[in-house]
């Protein structure tokens, strides 16, 4: 018969298919190889954020609150610290100008008027 050898390729690709179907999508051991591994990359990632963002002791860039009482200086020791300077404004960088000088407020409007957006 010239159809026998696709009755048993057809017969042999059910049972293969079967078998596919039938099985669990994956096995105990490959789980808990894929949570070890996500676990792993999951606590080297959280190491990296934690180590980049930690206050590093010695550097503070907010303002300082002393846990210690200040001792009190003597009026003839001046304090090695630093002093904030004024920011002085450059002559070819002016300030904004007020309302007076650019010609003061616009002209009143009437009570009924919505304002113009």
């Amino acid at each position: 018969m010239p159809g026998y050898p696709f009755i048993a390729a057809a017969q042999t690709l059910d049972s293969q298919v079967q078998e596919a179907t039938n099985k669990p999508l994956f096995n105990t051991r490959e789980a808990l190889l894929v949570i070890g591994i996500s676990l792993a990359v999951g606590l080297v990632l959280f190491l990296c954020v934690y180590f980049k963002f930690r206050k590093k002791p010695g550097i503070d860039f907010g303002p300082r609150e002393s846990k210690h009482e200040i001792p009190l200086k003597r009026e003839s020791e001046r304090s090695s610290g630093r002093r904030r300077k004024r920011h002085q404004r450059r002559a070819h960088r002016p300030r904004n100008p007020t309302l007076d000088k650019t010609g003061g407020l616009p002209p009143p409007r009437p009570d009924g008027e919505l304002p113009k957006y």
